[in-house]
Order: C-alpha cells, then structure tokens, then sequence
C-alpha cells in the first residue's frame, strides 16, 4: 500500500491504494477527503500514513485483522487486540539497524546494555504514539458513525464502540505527552545572520542567490519576516485580500478550502483561525509595484486572484500561482547563501522573538500580550501555543535571574 496524492476537477485528493493504484477501501478515501476536508494539506498526508501503518499493523497479525471489514461486521476489536496495538504502537515502523558490531563483546552486561539502546532507538516519542492510537479512535469513530447511522441497531453499536473507545482513551493516557526539544537561551537565528539575510534579499544585492525571480521572492520573505505568517499563508493570499487603501498595511488571512482558481496539486490552506496581519506601508507600495508590472504582464496570471505566481515557463505553469514546493526552493538557495538551515518556520520563530522583545518593552500585561500573540498568529483565544515560542525569552530570563543570585552569593565571600 502507498499514500496517493491525485487530482480530480481542480481538486487535490489523498488515498491509500494498492499496487493496482486503486483505493483500498472508499471508506479510507472518504475518511481523508470528506471528514477531514477542512484539515490542512499536510495534514491529511500525516493522517494517510497514520491510518496505512494502522491498517498495515492489524493486516501483520495471525490472523490477519481487515479493520474495515470488523466494522462492517460489527465486530469491531477486542481488548487482547487493542491491548496488542497499544503495545506495538510505540514502536518505529521501520527497525533502526544497530551501530555497534556485536562480534568483539564478550561481556554479558555490554551486550545487555547495547541492547536495551537498539530497544530504545526503535521507541516512538509518546507523542506520535499518541497520534496513532488517536487516529484509530477517530477513524473507527467517523467510519462506524458513516456506515449505520440510519440502521436500527445504531444504538447498540455506537454502546459497543464507545466502551472500547473508552478502553482506547484510558491506554493513550498512559503515554505521557512530551515537551517539545527544549532550546537553549540562543536565538533561532542569530542577529548577525539575521542582518546578513535581510541583506541578501535585497533585489540589487550582488549576494542575491537568485538568477531570477529576485524582486518576488524578495517580496515573499520580506513578508514572512514582518508577519510571521505560515508558508501556506503567504501561498493563499490573493490580491482582493490585500487592503491598499486607507491605512495601506493590511492583509486578510482568510481559509477558502474550494478555491476552483486553485490548480496546484498541493493546495495553499491557511492552517489557523481567519484573521488581519499588517505590514509596513513601504512593503504594500513593493508589493503594489509588483502586481502592476510585473505579476499583469506575466501571461496566465489573469485566471486567477493568488498574489504571487510562476514567472518562468520551465513546466508550462507560467503565470499559475506559486507551488509550496516552489517556495521550498526559495529556503533552499537561501540556507545554501547563508549556510544555516533555514525555512518559514524559522522566521516564524524569529518573530517571536522579536515580538517577545518588543512587547515586553510596553506595559502590556501577560494577559494582554498572549491576546495580541494569539490573534496575530491565528490562533485561538484561549490558545498555549505561545509557550512554544517562548521558551528562547524564558530561558534568557532564567540566565539573568540565575545571574544575578551568583552575583549575590559570589559577592559575599571573601577572596
């Protein structure tokens, strides 16, 4: 089985097919294109290969388990069974190879001990553990749902799920869900590197990595810088989203899932919440710049409204609106310049902490400050994503603080 990407009347679809390239069940295909139509492109990718290793994983045991068939069936799973997914859940798809020779080990303890690390190294983290077992909760929940809602014996059925949903739930909670890597108190991009990128960007500079293109993708990283906005953001705005009127500095971030106009195989979806970012008047007035003379001269650019499009021929895509993996390349040349690694969520990242450190220069309250955060960047209300981004200003604020106990401590003792 494989992961196809397809599309079909200027629509982009996920499925899982076998070798033939046809669909394994309609229930998969409907799982991924229908219940989770709202879900972002790259999301419905990671879903397509949870439910294959799920899939996979039920079909590897003696006797092999279809799982689409055990709900048709009404059968569903038993608990010997989940209690086996659980367990095997943790473990990498994929065996890592072991890095160390075991022909020269004599002693029973290192050899013990090299295989307690080959056992660790084929762990998951709990968190994808967790997306697994959570995928097979919500695809059994939505497919169970979509193929007896209208039979009688409804009730009974959804009484027999939800007693192993529960079961599925109470295993799940056993993996204790992990803290992203913690960073250390240094910036995501350093100053100095900083600088040198928004210098290298600049269309006359003699740096400029790009033979071609310079004057957008120039326009396309200045606005990642200034917002902080998702690649596929900046991928969906379009023209009739820009207000270039009035106060001349705001851009709507809308989601439109059904864009017709959209022909690009990996759609642009906006993965928050709708909201306004704003950016300084001189990058509207560049970016006005760029749409009448540069993006109304390029041919095919009329048939759609996306903002930044293909200015080469070199796949006869001219004039269509820009691809994710367009703007990749973007990233790539630009990491090759720099010789760091660097993507949109580094920037994203970057304004952060460039938001950290500006706002706490007011006299916003915390309350405050995670508001604006969370509207900026989409987020909800009530949203926690903001502690992500704060670990680089907590652990410069740890530093200091701890700095200036040593100091005190350090100060009192006689040299």
């Amino acid at each position: 089985m494989i992961v196809k990407v397809y599309k079909c009347n200027h629509e982009t679809y996920v499925s899982i097919v076998n070798d033939d390239q046809i669909p394994v069940s309609h229930h998969i295909s409907n799982y991924l294109n229908i219940d989770m139509k709202t879900a972002s492109f790259n999301s419905k990718i990671t879903y397509a290969y949870e439910l294959k290793y799920i899939i996979n994983f039920f079909h590897s045991l003696s006797p092999p388990i279809n799982l689409i068939e055990r709900i048709i069936s009404r059968e569903l799973l038993t608990r010997r069974e989940i209690d086996i997914f659980l367990n095997k859940a943790t473990k990498s798809s994929t065996e890592k190879k072991p890095t160390i020779s075991m022909k020269r080990v004599s002693s029973k303890k290192v050899e013990n001990l090299i295989h307690m690390a080959n056992y660790r190294n084929n762990l998951l983290k709990p968190d994808s553990t967790k997306k697994r077992i959570n995928r097979l909760i919500h695809f059994m929940d939505r497919t169970i749902k979509r193929v007896y809602i209208d039979y009688n014996d409804y009730e009974k059925i959804e009484k027999k799920w939800e007693v192993l949903k529960e079961y599925l739930s109470n295993g799940n909670n056993n993996f204790k869900k992990t803290n992203s890597k913690v960073r250390s108190n240094k910036k995501i991009i350093s100053d100095d590197k900083f600088k040198e990128l928004i210098d290298l960007i600049q269309p006359h500079s003699q740096n400029n990595p790009f033979k071609h293109n310079k004057f957008r993708n120039f326009l396309i990283i200045s606005l990642l810088i200034e917002t902080g906005i998702r690649r596929g953001a900046c991928a969906n705005i379009k023209i009739s989203d820009l207000k270039m009127y009035g106060t001349f500095d705001e851009i709507k971030i809308t989601r439109d899932h059904d864009n017709e106009t959209d022909d690009r195989l990996f759609k642009a979806r906006q993965k928050t919440r709708e909201h306004s970012i704003y950016i300084t008047q001189n990058l509207m007035k560049d970016i006005k710049y760029y749409i009448t003379k540069v993006r109304e001269k390029t041919p095919n650019a009329e048939k759609h409204n996306f903002l930044f499009v293909t200015e080469m021929n070199t796949k006869n895509t001219i004039g269509s609106p820009l691809s994710l993996q367009s703007y990749n390349k973007i990233f790539n040349k630009i990491s090759i310049s720099l010789n760091i690694h660097i993507t949109p969520h580094t920037l994203r990242h970057k304004w952060n902490e460039l938001f950290e450190d500006t706002i706490n220069n007011t006299d916003a309250t915390n309350i405050d400050k995670e508001s604006i955060r969370n509207f900026l960047m989409g987020w909800n209300p009530d949203s926690k994503m903001g502690n992500i981004y704060n670990e680089y200003s907590l652990q410069k604020k740890t530093q200091e603080i701890m700095k200036k106990i040593q100091e005190e401590i350090t100060s009192n003792i006689d040299r």
